[in-house]
This record gives structure tokens, sequence and C-alpha cells, in this order.
């Protein structure tokens, strides 16, 4: 295992690239994060609201906060598209 972070602002990386590669990587699609089934798990912190985002594949991803106050509005706003497991 290895680990690498980068203490940024939102401007300062191509987040949307990254995240098209974390979604692509189960297809013949690009961009993408390597080859075969060895690519590496990419989370989205945000530390002025205390909120991590993780994009687990094309079928999904996870957000998790410190407290449900801080995620209710999106879970408002995409209530349809959150699992009913919770």
């Amino acid at each position: 295992m290895s680990q690498f972070s980068l203490k940024c602002h939102k401007q300062d990386i191509h987040y949307v690239s990254l995240i098209k590669a974390a979604c692509n990587e189960d297809f013949r699609l690009k961009p993408k994060f390597g080859t075969g089934y060895n690519y590496p798990d990419v989370f989205f912190i945000n530390l002025t609201k205390n909120v991590i985002f993780f994009i687990y594949d094309d079928r999904g991803c996870e957000v998790i906060a410190t407290n449900k106050e801080t995620i209710k509005s999106l879970d408002l706003k995409f209530r349809n598209w959150i699992d009913n497991l919770k």
C-alpha cells in the first residue's frame, strides 16, 4: 500500500478528469488511472466542510461527514439517487 496526499484548492487540480478516471476503471474509456484491476482509490477531502467524497466506481460514491447536518442538503437534493440501505 502507498499513500499520496496533496493539500490544495479545488482550482489547483483537474478534479473532473479524476472523477472521470474513477468512473471509467471498469471500461475501455479514457481518462483512466491505469491498467488491470490495480487502480488507486481517490478521496476528495474538504477540510473546511469536514466532508470526504469517494467515487468507488461507475455505480456510485460515498459522501462522509463529521455530522449529519453537513450533508443534509445533499440528502434532500439527491434523495432519489441514495441507496435505501442506510
